[in-house]
């Protein structure tokens, strides 16, 4: 195709630019394709309008415009697949997790039962502390915690997994009365 245009149009010049346009549609890259549609539809209004556009450039605009343009749209939908199959991906990945948080509530002991059931008052803050030999840490190797912030090597700033959270009433039924002498160590707001 590159020959054909060479000798098509008697220049190098031009047939250079043509071989660099070709590379850049071929390379399918969206903001280039977008970006020739673009300047391939202004040369063709400008040639309607009566400025003087080269020949061959004029002959080779509407194919560049309508490769580019096909380029653009087919670089577009892959976009699109590849985002919503990450949505996809991305929620059932967050659906295992929340299912298994809450599978999880099995494997805690009686302690860690009424520390949880504690974490779902009303009073309780949202947001806590949890060092690395407190007894919450326990509930954080779970996966009955997820962590916010780290503030240092041995503390984290945690709340409450959004699993437990949402089904905090269900939950509180089937948990042990809380240990609330655990809410002498956290102020009251």
């Amino acid at each position: 195709m590159i020959a054909e245009i060479r000798r098509g149009c008697g220049g190098d010049k031009v047939a250079d630019l043509l071989s660099k346009i070709v590379e850049v549609i071929v390379s399918g890259r969206m903001y280039y394709s977008a970006i020739l549609a673009v300047v391939s539809g202004l040369i063709l209004i400008a040639s309607n309008y009566g400025i003087k556009v080269p020949a061959e450039i004029e002959k080779w605009t509407g194919v560049i415009l309508i490769l580019s343009s096909v380029i653009f749209v087919f670089d577009l939908f892959i976009k699109i697949v590849n985002w919503s199959k990450m949505a996809i991906a991305e929620r059932n990945y967050n659906r295992r997790q929340d299912e298994e948080c809450i599978r999880n509530i099995q494997s805690l002991n009686y302690d860690e039962l009424r520390l949880l059931s504690a974490l779902l008052l009303d009073i309780a803050p949202k947001r806590f502390e949890v060092g690395m030999y407190s007894p919450l840490s326990n509930l954080l190797d779970k996966g009955m915690l997820r962590v916010v912030r780290h503030v240092d090597n041995s503390t984290t700033i945690c709340e409450l997994h959004p699993a437990i959270s949402a089904r905090a009433e269900v939950v509180k039924k089937s948990l042990p009365p809380p240990n609330e002498d655990i809410f002498t160590r956290w102020p009251r707001h």
